[in-house]
This record gives structure tokens, sequence and C-alpha cells, in this order.
């Protein structure tokens, strides 16, 4: 869900972009046309897109308090995006939502390449991941699903904290890898869409601002 200044004036900006949006009832106690959405395929590129006016509320509540037992997420790093051109895809993100280049990264020995963005916000980042080959696992996942959200990805704060509530949970990691860059240390973890929701979800940890990318 994306918050907008005037949705009025963001709807008549989707449809210069020739997308056209859709008014309805969220359900959830708010009147109908207080948000739109962009079906993720007229317009969305996979994604449904939930746009809302100015949050009018008065002061949110706090965040709520960490607990033993959790795995202690600080933030939500960003959103993965799988699509076949990744190059078309960021400047679709630019055009319609003022997304900032961050970096583009070049092929290498893996299957897929990045680009990742910068929201308007600054609150958390974009990435599209474009596969490279045909046996690349992200060449399969859109010869299943077409584009679309790949995975989330979180941030914790303390590594061991949140792989001992994995193993409580008994939620299985795989995948990890840890490193150390500039004398820093990091390293990252995935969860099964299986054990998280239908969602593949990775968490990371770094000591230092900057240490993983």
């Amino acid at each position: 869900m994306l918050r907008v200044p005037d949705l009025d004036a963001a709807v008549e900006e989707l449809r210069s972009h020739e997308i056209e949006p859709w008014r309805g009832d969220p359900g959830d106690g708010s009147e109908p046309g207080e948000e739109v959405f962009i079906h993720p395929a007229r317009g969305g590129h996979g994604f449904l897109f939930r746009l809302r006016g100015p949050d009018d509320r008065g002061e949110r509540p706090p965040p709520a308090e960490d607990h033993e037992g959790a795995l202690g997420i600080v933030a939500l790093d960003h959103l993965s995006h799988a699509h076949g051109e990744r190059d078309a895809l960021a400047e679709w993100y630019e055009r319609v939502f003022g997304t900032r280049l961050q970096r583009r990264a070049q092929e290498d020995e893996r299957p897929f390449v990045t680009t990742v963005l910068d929201m308007p916000t600054d609150q958390m980042h974009w990435e599209i991941l474009q596969p490279v080959g045909e046996g690349s696992f992200i060449h399969r996942f859109l010869e299943r699903r077409g584009p679309g959200i790949h995975h989330v990805t979180f941030q914790v704060g303390d590594w061991e904290r949140a792989i001992a509530a994995c193993e409580a949970y008994e939620v299985t990691t795989f995948g990890g890898s840890e490193g150390v860059r500039d004398g820093w240390g990091w390293a990252e973890t995935f969860l099964h869409p299986r054990q998280a929701g239908g969602i593949l979800v990775q968490l990371f940890w770094e000591e230092s601002p900057g240490v993983w990318i």
C-alpha cells in the first residue's frame, strides 16, 4: 500500500501513463473511493498496487513492542520483483512512482542480474530480478507465475537471536551465507514459502550499515 498526497491527482497521473486504476470498497470500514488499485495484469506488471490518500487519522500509534521469542526485525529492506526486462521495468517505476536508481549490477556468474531502486520516501528499496539464461531459477519462476513479487527481505538486529527464533518455531532456514566486508560481518538466509505464508522471505544481518549488499 502506497500513500499519496492527493488521490484524485494520482488517478489522473496514472491515466496519463495509460494505466486505469479502479476504486473499490476495501472492506475495512473506510468509504469506497478512499483508495484505488492498480491491477497486476492491467498496469501493475504482476503486482497489485493499493494507493491511498493522506492519513488523516491523527497521530499513529507507537510500533508494537519487541517481545521475547520474536525474530527481532528492525526494518523492511526491500521487495523483489521478478521480471524479464529489468531496464524497462525500472524506467516504468521511475516514471510512475518516482523511484531513483541506486545501482544496476553487471552480469557475473550468477543466474540473474539485479537493479535496485530507492523509493521517494527512502523507507525501503525495490529490487528487480532479471534471469540470465533459461536455466535460471528466475526464468523458471517467470514461466510458472509470470512477473510478480519474488521475495521480501527483512533486516534483523541480532543474527543469533533470529536463527534461534526460527528454530524455536520449527521454521527451517536454507540458502544461508555469511562473510566479512571491510572488516565487518554480515549474514543472510531464507525462509521457504511453505513456512512463511506463501512468500519467500529473506533475512539478513549486518554488523555495520552498508556491509551487506
